[in-house]
């Protein structure tokens, strides 16, 4: 089906924003800023951890609760390994998010990335 979508940047996520699969599009738009990095690639990992993500997502911080919405939506016991290891790498940026639970759809459409 990703092959039929091309070249739209197109990306299946996972319940813990793990990067499942993706189109040719996408790999050329997300590679070089470092979105792919990661074995498994995941979204929250590089949007929190990733010093390139704030240059490269143009609203990163619509991306970072998007991203925290996604992970109380889909929680379970795929996602506490996710929970805990941006609590203890990245504090109060994180944590925050999470307790204050952000609402809406976790939509985490990437509308703006700004390549270098």
């Amino acid at each position: 089906m990703l092959d039929r979508l091309e070249p739209t940047p197109t990306v299946l996520i996972g319940p813990g924003t793990e990067l499942a699969a993706w189109t040719v599009g996408f790999d050329a738009l997300a590679r070089p800023v470092g979105m792919l990095d990661g074995e498994p690639p995941q979204l929250a990992r590089y949007a929190f951890t990733d010093v390139r993500a704030r240059d490269a997502v143009a609203d990163w911080d619509v991306l970072a609760d998007a991203l925290v919405a996604w992970l109380h939506v889909h929680g379970g016991p795929h996602t506490a390994g996710t929970v805990t290891e941006l609590t203890e790498s990245v504090g109060v940026e994180f944590s925050t998010r999470w307790q204050r639970r952000p609402t809406g759809t976790p939509d985490l459409g990437l509308r703006a990335v700004l390549q270098p």
